[in-house]
């Protein structure tokens, strides 16, 4: 507006107008050359300040994209771990079930070892006992027979040799044997009963403890698994215990072939 009256001044020629306007202009003229000083301070300081926003904002990136790379590294380096670590811990599951296998084998050898140990014990126990019994009442036996001999009284020798009842002395050492068994395996009877079909569960007498299957079985349990073996223990031909033992596996709940096995492990011995 003020360079407008200026210019209009000039045209009329209105020298007091042009006057007053050209003493105001240059005052205007400074104030817009500082005006526009200003503006250009400000924007070059507005230019720094873009310059070093954008430094920061650069470094800021880099150091981002260093650490992004850090981080992908160590991922993969944590996944890699993760991966061996997954490997190390099946090696290890497997090395475990082998301990565990072994430890197992190791368990049913030790339990094996202190059956046999105590069969062994109870049994050896009960060999010298009956012995002694049987070699004292033999000695007795032939001492009192050459007695007889030797002073002529054949007669009475013969009697004495015709009451020697041989049967009732193995009997006598075969419920020895059962007494001795039983104590040994509380639960044997009761465990190869429940082997049977219902209706042919052994049922014995009230003065036995073992009938011939079950003292056949015992024997089995005894680790004894040969028929020639057995008959010979028990005075049987091979084919009556070969024919015992197929009807008693007939009779049972269980596959033939597994019955003896299952007897086995099922019966506990005393500790």
């Amino acid at each position: 507006m003020v360079q407008k009256a200026y210019d209009d001044a000039l045209f009329y020629g209105a020298q007091q107008r042009k006057l007053q306007v050209g003493a105001i202009l240059p005052l205007i003229e400074q104030e817009i050359v500082q005006n526009i000083e200003r503006e250009r301070k400000r924007l070059y300081f507005q230019y720094i300040g873009a310059i070093v926003f954008s430094l920061v904002v650069i470094c800021f990136l880099i150091l981002t994209f260093i650490q992004f790379k850090k981080i992908q590294k160590a991922k993969k380096i944590i996944a890699a771990a993760h991966g061996d670590l997954q490997k190390v811990n099946k090696q290890l599951l497997v090395v475990n079930e082998q301990i565990k296998a072994r430890n197992n084998q190791i368990e049913s050898i030790n339990n094996r070892l202190f059956e046999s140990n105590k069969i062994n014990e109870e049994y050896i126990g009960f060999f010298f006992t009956e012995y002694d019994d049987i070699f004292e009442k033999f000695n007795e036996f032939i001492s009192n027979i050459e007695k007889d001999i030797d002073s002529g009284d054949y007669a009475k020798a013969k009697f004495r040799i015709s009451k020697y009842d041989l049967k009732k002395e193995k009997d006598k050492l075969l419920k020895n044997f059962d007494t001795a068994f039983i104590s040994l395996f509380p639960d044997f009877i009761d465990v190869f009963n429940s082997l049977m079909k219902p209706g042919e569960r052994i049922e014995l007498k009230a003065n036995q403890i073992l009938n011939k299957e079950l003292r056949i079985f015992a024997l089995i349990r005894l680790g004894i698994k040969h028929n020639e073996k057995i008959a010979q223990i028990l005075g049987y031909s091979v084919n009556s215990i070969y024919a015992y033992k197929t009807k008693i596996r007939n009779r049972s709940i269980i596959e033939n072939d597994d019955f003896d096995d299952k007897l086995m492990m099922e019966t506990t011995i005393k500790n």
